[in-house]
């Protein structure tokens, strides 16, 4: 039976509360000490992190079927200066980024299952504009991540 975006949702979690924290220690930072995927507006502990799943496309001619799953990977950091928090942002940033970089290809094997991964590309990252009250600064800051999956599918699951 396809996994569609399940599996690549969970691997990416996976490989970020792996391989965050000596990325972040290296970078004295903090570890995330929140995470999830539905993305509400509101975090319960900042450095926060959410993977959250956006979009899956099929290609119709490909056999096993060829499908491209979008995760956005929305960040949390706070701090009471403006540029400490926005360098904050970049610090995590670039975290996140190199713990997906590390992790191809050898952490994507059997993902998912039945089928196979054969492309992980970050596409891009937003900074996010900074919000402040109360006394503190916050940044979201984003990234939006390519997966490309090959899974053999049974008859009748390709389309309608």
């Amino acid at each position: 039976m396809p996994e569609f975006i399940a599996p690549v949702i969970a691997k990416l979690t996976e490989i970020l509360q792996a391989r965050t924290p000596a990325l972040l220690a290296a970078a004295q930072r903090g570890e995330f000490v929140d995470w999830g995927h539905a993305w509400t507006g509101v975090f319960g502990g900042i450095p926060g992190v959410r993977v959250s799943a956006v979009r899956s496309e099929f290609d119709p001619e490909s056999t096993p079927c060829h499908a491209r799953h979008q995760a956005r990977i929305k960040l949390a950091v706070t701090g009471t200066d403006p540029d400490d928090v926005h360098a904050a942002a970049i610090a995590y940033v670039k975290a996140v980024h190199l713990a997906l970089a590390a992790s191809w290809p050898g952490d994507w094997v059997g993902t998912p299952a039945g089928g196979v991964t054969i492309r992980l590309f970050v596409m891009g990252h937003d900074y996010g504009p900074l919000f402040e009250g109360k006394g503190m600064v916050v940044k979201f800051p984003e990234m939006d991540v390519l997966v490309e999956t090959e899974e053999n599918w049974p008859a009748g699951v390709e389309g309608v």
